[in-house]
């Protein structure tokens, strides 16, 4: 695989994690608590909501764009990256904090990269 290809599985992994700091802040104005309707409502005109569906949908291209060149037993692995970069981005954006086990297992998901990537 080239340095594109390393890029791509990055941009794409890193639009998902922002996907997931936007979808988490914008759940907190979701109205649960009303009825279907007024959920839904809220949903819908979120700003907040509609940017982390955008950024969870733009990397599909990326992965179809990545299938045609790659096997899927190796692209697949490699975007375990994303679980790496959320955590990062949970504590930098949303002032989350990760205990030392969850540390210690993304730990072994970037062995894990690791390993796929130089197999």
């Amino acid at each position: 695989m080239t340095a594109g290809t390393y890029l791509l599985i990055l941009f794409g992994s890193t639009l998902t994690a922002f996907g997931g700091i936007w979808l988490k802040r914008g759940a907190s104005a979701v109205v649960l608590d009303q009825g279907l309707w007024p959920m839904a409502r809220t949903a819908v005109f979120n700003v907040q909501l509609l940017f982390g569906l955008v950024c969870y949908i733009l990397p599909i291209g990326i992965w179809i764009y990545l299938l045609r060149a790659h096997d899927l037993s190796k692209i697949q692995p490699l975007l375990a990256v994303v679980y790496v970069i959320t955590p990062i981005f949970a504590i930098l954006f949303l002032h989350e904090s990760v205990s030392l086990m969850r540390w210690g297992g993304i730990f072994f998901i970037i062995i894990g990269v690791a390993l796929v990537s130089q197999s």
